[in-house]
């Protein structure tokens, strides 16, 4: 018989603040690698005793690997793709197994959720965030509906913070690297009186330019690009009045103001209004990054504060959770030129606001029947509402620019206002049958989800001779589904599992905020909105530890049948395709594997990899002549087929004055189709592929450096060692017969200094 860790006491799960995720086990007669715990299903349990394709990252080991950013951590996780978009510096685009991304408007959210602290997060504006004070990241791939309050058909990244310990304590982080780049990070706990504790944590960091910019337009020109100037404050208080309650509250407010790599011109067809000016040299294109930039750009101003308070109590075996939580996203662009070209020509320049304010509340219960029966249950209420204005300072028409500074502002201000609302019931029960020696574990569960979203949409439409007011449209639309889900665990010994899933999981329609010329009568209500999606879902996982436990392998096959999937196409309206939003690929088939392995192979070396292979693929998808399918010509975005890491770390004998460590890291993406695919065989092929690249990081610490009773910390590190001049989104723009591309930060290199006591 070899039980599984069931649910453990509310105080239990508090305690995994103060344990390591996944670093090997310090110096021993006998090395092992340590148990890595999790609540990924709400409840305090071993990643090995899970039958969930997870993977979970320490906050210190996230800085140790160079990930700064949630846009970063693709590069460390199987299966997760993550970039900045072409769409701004507040903005971050995940995919899991080819499942995630859409639009990058405020009304649109991801299927792959971000939760901070429990707490989702809905609009994918505002979604970049830096990891700043995380006791740990998990990452959930594939659907999770039984578990979590939205239903993301492409998975969770739950971000963890530290928490109040009770203890007073005190740790500065330094960070000073070359393009000016200067970090700070202050934490302090302390005990307020008996039972309440704070932790309070304040983060600076500033970059400036790592690029010239070379726009002859004033208010592009003054825009450094790459630089930033963030600031973010949390504040957590822990209340524990007795062994059964804990309640948590956390204030967080982040101002970032960046300058993020623009668009630059890739590639012209014929038909391109730059076609002639390329080929003679004029402005320039090309796949790598063009130094000066050629003088397109726009600054990104973030400002955000949330508040959630969490309220758990052990009811006997039983723990009740509400976390109730507000948030509140403004961003600004200024300056958005974005032609891709030093001219001052063609492309629509405009400053853009984006409010995003949401209200969420779930409520779970989590408990053992017995131990052969545990169960979780909950009930998610969320209410969001977006509001998108774009006022544009110059247009263009078939007769050239036009100024529109002195426009009234109902003729230059396009506007999207969006409400939604969403109510959830979820749960799952897992049985463990008085058979096959205790050794099998069935979960069943069930979700119901019903979802409303209302939309205001105003656009002054531009047209050839001018310029008209009869763009204006609401519309409202509903829609619900019932998923199940079914686990069967096998564990065969203490050290060895597999287990086979299959779930349904759904996501609601919604309404296309790019689409334009709507005029009363001409334009169906199908050009204007996108139906639900419904992804069904196979996995076939193993979980391993070998060698005494010196070896960690885990792998997972799955594959997805995608009814309707929500993916990015042509809007066609009155026969002709106007624009690119969200659309509905009639059928889809995703399958792959991923592995993921930790081994000690020394007392002093360790090795940490992963591989993902995805095979994705549209059955089905709409093009822009009625009934016509151009599945063959399509390939689904940001789904690159291979992609590995491999990283290393060698810890050396201690020394007098502390403890030396070496860590190299590299990562590989195959090349990948990128955003807004004109569904076109050869612009595909030519000019919409996101090419492949190696990137290669490094770091040597000494650590444990006994000062002044505290302990200190010093790395040197160089992330991109090889200075890979690698892309990370493009948007291929069929209207226009060119298409745009971003580039990565060039080589970064430093020092972080660390003192806590």
């Amino acid at each position: 018989m070899y039980p599984k860790i069931h649910a453990r006491p509310l105080l239990s799960i508090a305690v995994i603040a103060a344990l390591n995720c996944g670093s090997p086990a310090t110096f021993a007669a006998e090395r092992v690698l340590e148990e890595i715990l999790v609540t990924a299903q709400k409840r305090a349990e071993g990643l090995q005793d899970i039958p969930i394709a997870i993977s979970a990252i320490s906050g210190d080991e996230i800085k140790d690997l160079g990930v700064e950013r949630s846009d970063q951590l693709g590069s460390v996780v199987p299966g997760l793709t993550t970039s900045a978009t072409i769409g701004g510096g507040s903005i971050v685009n995940l995919q899991i197994r080819s499942v995630g991304g859409g639009d990058i408007l405020a009304g649109v959210e991801s299927r792959v959720g971000q939760y901070f602290d429990g707490v989702y997060y809905g609009s994918t504006v505002g979604s970049m965030s830096g990891l700043v004070d995380l006791e740990r990241v998990e990452v959930l791939r594939g659907p999770q509906g039984t578990l979590y309050g939205r239903n993301n058909t492409g998975g969770a990244v739950n971000y963890i913070s530290k928490k109040p310990s009770g203890e007073f304590h005190v740790k500065q982080q330094f960070t000073i690297a070359n393009f000016g780049e200067r970090r700070s990070i202050t934490s302090v706990e302390t005990p307020i009186v008996e039972n309440l504790a704070a932790r309070i944590s304040y983060a600076h960091e500033e970059q400036e330019a790592y690029e010239k910019n070379n726009s002859p337009i004033p208010e592009i020109a003054d825009i450094d690009i790459g630089s930033f100037d963030n600031d973010t404050v949390r504040a957590a208080l822990r209340w524990t009045p007795s062994d059964t309650f804990i309640a948590d509250y956390i204030f967080d407010y982040t101002d970032q103001t960046t300058a993020p790599h623009p668009g630059q011109l890739l590639a012209v067809g014929p038909n391109s209004p730059f076609f002639q000016a390329t080929n003679s040299g004029a402005i320039q294109s090309g796949a790598s990054r063009l130094t000066p930039s050629p003088g397109t750009g726009f600054r990104v101003d973030t400002e955000s504060q949330g508040h959630s308070l969490t309220l758990a109590i052990d009811i006997g075996d039983a723990t009740l959770k509400s976390i109730t939580a507000i948030r509140e996203t403004d961003v600004f662009n200024t300056g958005n030129e974005r032609d891709g070209t030093v001219l001052n020509a063609f492309f629509t320049k405009s400053n853009e606001s984006n409010t995003v304010d949401q209200f969420t509340q779930e409520i779970t219960l989590t408990g053992d029947v017995s131990d052969r029966w545990s169960y979780i249950a909950g009930i998610f209420y969320y209410d969001a509402s977006t509001d998108s204005k774009e006022v544009l300072y110059q247009a263009d028409t078939e007769n050239g620019p036009v100024d529109m500074t002195n426009f009234p502002g109902d003729l230059k201000t396009t506007s999207r206002v969006q409400d939604i609302k969403s109510l959830a019931v979820y749960g799952q029960t897992t049985v463990t049958p008085p058979v096959l020696n205790d050794q099998l574990d069935i979960t069943l569960g069930l979700r119901w989800s019903d979802d409303e979203k209302t939309m205001n949409y105003y656009d002054p439409s531009i047209m050839s001779a001018g310029f008209t007011l009869a763009n204006q449209l609401n519309v409202s639309d509903s829609w619900n589904s019932v998923d199940p889900m079914i686990t069967l665990d096998y564990r065969w010994n203490e050290d060895l599992s597999t287990f086979i899933k299959w779930s349904q999981s759904y996501n609601s329609g919604g309404f296309n905020q790019r689409a334009r010329g709507f005029v009363t009568g001409n334009v169906p209500l199908a050009s204007v909105t996108f139906d639900e999606e419904n992804l069904e879902a196979w996995e076939l996982g193993l979980k391993s530890e070998l060698m005494n436990n010196r070896v960690r392998l885990n792998a997972v096959a799955f594959f997805y049948d995608y009814s309707d999937q929500q993916v990015n196409g042509p809007i066609v309206q009155e026969g002709v395709n106007t624009s690119f939003s969200l659309i509905n690929a009639g059928k889809s088939e995703i399958s792959g594997v991923e592995v993921e392995v930790s081994a000690l192979l020394t007392d002093h070396l360790s090795v940490n990899a992963n591989y993902a292979f995805l095979d994705s693929k549209f059955e089905d998808f709409p093009g822009a002549a009625p009934g016509e399918n151009t599945a063959s010509m399509n390939t689904p975005a940001f789904s690159p087929k291979h992609s590995a890491y491999v990283g290393i770390l060698y810890e050396f004998d201690p020394i007098e004055i502390g403890q030396l460590s070496y860590r190299l890291g590299a990562d590989y993406r195959d090349d990948m189709v990128g955003a807004n695919a004109e569904n076109d065989a050869g612009r595909i092929s030519r000019r919409a592929v996101v090419e492949s690249r190696t990137l290669v990081n490094t770091r040597l610490s000494l650590s444990e450096i006994d000062i002044g009773g505290g302990s200190g910390k010093i790395s040197l590190w160089v992330n991109n060692i090889f200075d890979k001049d690698y892309q990370t989104w493009i948007t291929d723009v069929g209207a226009l017969d060119l298409s745009l591309v971003t580039f990565s930060e060039p080589r970064s290199y430093g020092i972080d200094f660390t003192y806590e006591f």
